[in-house]
């Protein structure tokens, strides 16, 4: 479902963003994720909420909670 809407709209941030936490959080695919997270963030690199949302990502996948 997510790689169609994507397909359709390959700049579609919020379709980005929804795909790169599914993959972290359901399928445990960072990289993608990562990838999903940079694509989305070159569509619109001002987008507060894509940006707060790799920054979590970054967060949890790095482990460093200090």
């Amino acid at each position: 479902m997510f790689e169609r809407a994507i397909e359709a709209d390959p700049t579609n941030t919020k379709n980005l963003g929804a795909y790169a936490i599914f993959l972290t959080d359901i399928q445990g695919n960072h990289d993608q994720a990562r990838d999903m997270f940079e694509r989305a963030i070159e569509a619109d690199p001002t987008n507060t909420q894509i940006l707060g949302a790799y920054a979590i990502f970054l967060w949890t996948i790095r482990g460093d909670h200090h």
